[in-house]
């Protein structure tokens, strides 16, 4: 007996045994839901208008020896049917498929929680759109390789190509192919000039930046403060704007630094780039010094009072990194195991009136495992890192 094929997707109430077979079939207004991954020997077409193929979660993959589409290509989805939709769907390309998603003519279209895999592929880009209004919403992960020319293409070949990252969506980009691929490659073939280029909105919103006319993810590498000024007992400070190293938007505004009590110590942070260490002291001295053996000044950290608790000092002489807490308990752990104690580094204020200084832990690092911010943004994007949120450490007087 000849065993039946399981179907692999669902126009409604009707069952078909391959994807094929059921974008063929769907006529407009259709959802074609994929009931299991789809391995395809040719390569896929939907040219009905107002279908959403919804993958429910699956993979479809192009099978060896895939063959062309009607058009004899080998892109392994080309949609040309009118407002479509693409989504909870992974398109796996492989050594026989250029293009994952080819979008060309759609008038508009919407890609909504999809994969684009085009790592084996040794031409093209995961997505391809061209003559067509593309809204990406969800998630949106792209995959390119060695044979990649970019993560998204537009080309403006044949009429008005736009790409818009609504507010929920949220791309993402693993580019292997070592190249430094951009995520979108704008490509201008019309020939009528800068005005028909194809157009990308609310990119920034969605982590790119625009260089050489292609568009960039990435995540915000802070700089050093700027525009930063230590405060005395009469005049106020400022604790400096931090730009982005990669694109130069503003992420951090400073922010007043109120003139301090006699009795109140400014302390300094500092940033070793060969250990990854902060280092944070009230002194000048042991603050130049630092500086002179190559260390990055930051800044202010914050303000210590001159009254309060203790807040302990330790040094650990094997990795050469420096260790602060208010636990007594901790801190003779940490002399029995081989760290030196090196005094009360500063007071905390208390919890009613100070602020609190924020501790994160990083387990990846084998020094400058321990960050300490009065910052929530640094605090929040550092957890987002792989960070370990520890809690409050100590107060500070602002």
């Amino acid at each position: 007996s000849v065993k039946e094929l399981p179907d692999v997707a669902v126009i409604g109430d009707v069952a078909y045994k391959s994807l094929e077979d059921a974008l063929a079939a769907a006529k407009k207004g259709d959802t074609v839901k994929l009931v299991a991954n789809a391995t395809v020997s040719t390569c896929l077409e939907l040219a009905a208008d107002d279908v959403t193929l919804d993958g429910d979660g699956h993979t479809v993959t192009a099978a060896a020896g895939i063959t062309p589409n009607s058009s004899s290509q080998m892109h392994l989805l080309t949609v040309t049917g009118q407002n479509v939709t693409i989504k909870n769907v992974t398109l796996l390309g492989t050594s026989g498929t250029h293009t994952a998603l080819n979008l060309f003519r759609t008038g508009t279209a919407t890609i909504e929680n999809v994969v684009l895999n085009h790592s084996a592929s040794p031409r093209g880009a995961a997505l391809v759109v061209n003559n067509a209004d593309v809204t990406v919403t969800g998630d949106f992960e792209v995959i390119t390789g060695a044979g990649s020319w970019g993560g998204v293409n537009l080309d403006n070949k044949y009429g008005p190509t736009k790409l818009t990252f609504d507010d929920a969506s949220a791309p993402s980009f693993n580019d292997v192919s070592g190249k430094n691929l951009p995520f979108v490659y704008v490509e201008n073939q019309s020939g009528t000039g800068d005005t028909s280029l194809p157009e990308v909105v609310n990119e920034s919103s969605a982590g790119m930046v625009k260089k050489d006319g292609s568009y960039f993810i990435h995540e915000h590498v802070l700089g050093a403060p700027e525009n930063y000024k230590e405060p005395t007992i009469t005049t106020e400070g400022y604790t400096g704007d931090q730009y982005c190293t990669i694109c130069g938007d503003l992420i951090v505004k400073g922010e007043v630094i109120p003139t301090i009590e006699p009795d109140d110590v400014v302390m300094f942070r500092l940033y070793n780039p060969n250990s990854g260490e902060h280092f944070y002291t009230g002194s000048e001295y042991e603050r130049d010094a630092v500086i002179d053996a190559g260390w990055n000044y930051e800044g202010v950290g914050w303000i210590a009072p001159g009254k309060g608790a203790e807040v302990y000092r330790l040094y650990n002489p094997n990795a050469g990194d420096h260790h602060y807490t208010m636990s007594a308990y901790e801190r003779d752990s940490l002399v029995k195991a081989g760290w030196k104690y090196e005094g009360v580094g500063w007071l905390s204020a208390d919890e009613e009136s100070g602020v609190p200084l924020l501790r994160e832990y990083n387990p990846n690092a084998a020094t400058g495992t321990h960050n300490y911010t009065v910052s929530q943004y640094e605090h929040d994007n550092l957890v987002s890192l792989g960070w370990r949120d520890e809690g409050i450490a100590w107060y500070a007087v602002k």
